[in-house]
């Protein structure tokens, strides 16, 4: 594997060859500028942790290896892609496969999010100076009128090569020299492309079986929540236990965005359907109440289990328990087709089953990483919340910030003791502005190997906090 100093190599080498590029590039000059630009933007960091690395040989952790590798593939791919509007790959001869507008726009968008992805984690401990020379790329406003106009003028120049290409193969000859009649081709292109992703979608929503109240028997409360209540019942197509969502239709509330929520809910929950990751069974909203039916967890939240002295953990149990949990948290991180944040991290947020397996849930504030930058983000409470977020940075929460709280919860599987037990808001507040962290004394018997992956997820610099793989590495058994 390479090491962080010959990935920071690669990454300049291959800022050079876009400079290159986008010197050579046909079409979409504008966008192709605008994206060297803004990657131009993020060197001075990685001069910055180059220098660091070269003075302090033996500070070379692994987790810098993870978005290093991130930003170095990213930078691969935007090269790949500049090529493509170069004279020397052709680009005239296959103007209309890379003429669709929409298409484009998206290519250049997921460079553009990914780049603003690793702006907040490269930027943590930078002087303020070079703080401000990357204040541009966390100016959404500023960044959306840029792209906007930026799309305008290289969709316009393509209208223009388009019209004055000559002698263009056979294939395009088809296509009518009427502007308005090509744009609606490409534009038809897109759509039929559009209708087959949601589709897809569609059938993933059908995979929710319509489950109404009358198809559930044995109902039982076990708890209540903001809009409704949670019972345990049986589902009489199967008879096997599930667990009921229940908000009945009342005035307090729109009808149709609870049933809309829910219904998000259970469909990105689908999306991640694996071992680690609380079942969906189906949905109800014809009813008089709004009901989501999931998977059955006998013993119910993690931080109610760990709280339970009755029930034996010994740390080969509880290592078990945090692997299975960063293995849910690492299906949400990675899901396809779009990577998701879950935004509401906790112990409450995994369940436990009869046999103390342990499974993610709590889906309601999840989204993709670019939904989740535009709707605000962290939802959680204080005692997860990481020291940037603290410290103002809120509204750029991502995965670094995700894997903070996930420490805390690794922190009470070790414990079995509430976060920041017995103090109130400011203490904890105090405890994260002084950089403090609650402890695993030694006597605790807490393996090395555990206790060092709750403190590296805990760490104060987000860029040395391990993704959930690193995770899941560490605490796989030798």
């Amino acid at each position: 594997m390479a090491t962080p100093l010959e990935l920071i190599k690669a990454i300049f080498t291959v800022v050079d060859t876009i400079q290159k590029v986008v010197q050579e590039v046909q079409c979409n000059k504008a966008r192709c500028r605008r994206l060297r630009e803004r990657i131009c933007g993020i060197l001075p960091i990685v001069r910055k942790l180059e220098t660091h690395m070269k003075t302090n040989q033996k500070d070379q952790p692994e987790s810098y290896t993870d978005t290093l590798q991130e930003m170095l593939r990213c930078l691969g791919e935007a090269q790949e892609y500049m090529e493509t509007f170069t004279s020397h790959k052709g680009f005239k001869a296959s103007i209309i496969k890379v003429a669709g507008r929409d298409e484009i726009k998206r290519r250049f968008e997921g460079f553009n999010e990914k780049l603003t992805d690793l702006v907040p984690v490269l930027t943590m401990g930078l002087q303020v100076e070079a703080q401000s020379q990357l204040a541009i790329l966390r100016d959404k406003v500023k960044l959306k009128q840029e792209d906007d106009e930026d799309e305008k003028k290289d969709w316009e120049e393509i209208m223009k090569i388009i019209k004055d290409l000559k002698g263009l193969p056979d294939q395009v000859d088809k296509v009518s020299t009427d502007i308005a009649q090509l744009t609606k081709e490409v534009r038809k292109g897109f759509d039929q492309q559009k209708r087959k992703y949601e589709d897809m979608q569609s059938t993933a929503d059908m995979k929710l079986e319509p489950i109404e109240e009358d198809d559930l028997i044995d109902l039982t409360e076990i708890g209540k929540g903001r809009f409704g209540k949670v019972y345990k019942g049986k589902w009489i197509q199967t008879h096997i236990p599930v667990a009921v969502k229940m908000m009945d239709k009342s005035k307090s509330f729109d009808h149709e965005e609870v049933a809309g929520n829910l219904r998000d809910e259970a469909t990105q929950m689908k999306k991640v359907e694996t071992e680690n990751v609380v079942r969906v069974w189906g949905i109800g909203t014809r009813s008089q109440r709004i009901l989501l039916v999931l998977e059955f967890m006998e013993k119910g939240p993690l931080r109610d289990v760990l709280r339970n002295k009755a029930i034996e953990l010994p740390w080969e149990r509880r290592v078990r328990m945090a692997l299975e949990a960063a293995r849910g948290l690492h299906a949400i991180h990675n899901a396809r087709p779009k990577a998701m944040l879950h935004r509401n991290i906790s112990s409450k947020k995994f369940l436990v089953d009869e046999d103390l397996h342990v499974k993610i849930t709590g889906f309601g504030f999840t989204k993709t990483l670019s939904s989740a930058r535009k709707a605000g983000t962290f939802k959680g409470s204080l005692e997860y919340i990481a020291p940037e977020q603290l410290m103002g940075d809120i509204n750029n929460y991502d995965k670094k910030n995700e894997i903070f709280a996930f420490g805390i919860v690794m922190w009470e599987i070790a414990m079995r003791k509430e976060p920041y037990e017995g103090k109130d808001t400011e203490a904890i507040r105090a405890m994260i502005n002084n950089k403090e962290r609650e402890e695993i004394p030694a006597e605790s018997g807490c393996p090395p190997n555990f206790h060092q992956v709750i403190d590296d997820c805990r760490n104060e610099d987000p860029l040395l906090r391990p993704q959930t793989l690193k995770i899941i590495d560490k605490l796989l058994p030798e």
